[in-house]
């Protein structure tokens, strides 16, 4: 089985993008600040079916926490339609068994957030144009 890491959804919190983001990039505004079950109907439609190999629709497993909204009935259904193997995380295990957050997510954060105390311990900052 081929390991292939996904175009992931970027979903903002508002009725708006703030900025343009490259093609290729699959963004979704969103009204809430988390998944729900359209938002994963949507990712599995759009992206999941889109990787590399889906037309042969050959077996591939998806690692999902287990978020309520990824067990819904119809998410369920349509990831068995998409040949979907799924691996449920137990739990509060999903920042030790997820590969994306356990090999990418993890070091990711930590670098932004020292890059972000590196910024606010320097200098001192200007007002920003939103905050007028």
């Amino acid at each position: 089985m081929e390991l292939v890491c996904h175009q992931q959804l970027i979903s903002y919190k508002r009725k708006t993008l703030p900025i343009k983001f490259p093609s290729g990039v699959l963004v979704r505004e969103h009204m809430k600040d988390y998944m729900d079950e359209c938002g994963d109907l949507n990712w599995l439609e759009n992206t999941w079916s889109q990787r590399k190999f889906a037309v042969f629709n050959k077996p591939s497993l998806l690692f999902w926490d287990s978020f309520k909204v990824h067990l819904t009935d119809e998410v369920l259904e349509k990831s068995r339609k998409l040949n979907a193997k799924l691996a449920i995380i137990p739990g509060g295990l999903t920042s030790m068994l997820q590969p994306l957050d356990v090999c990418i997510n993890k070091s990711f954060k930590v670098r932004l957030r020292s890059k972000w105390m590196e910024w606010m311990e320097t200098e001192v900052k200007a007002v920003t144009k939103d905050a007028m």
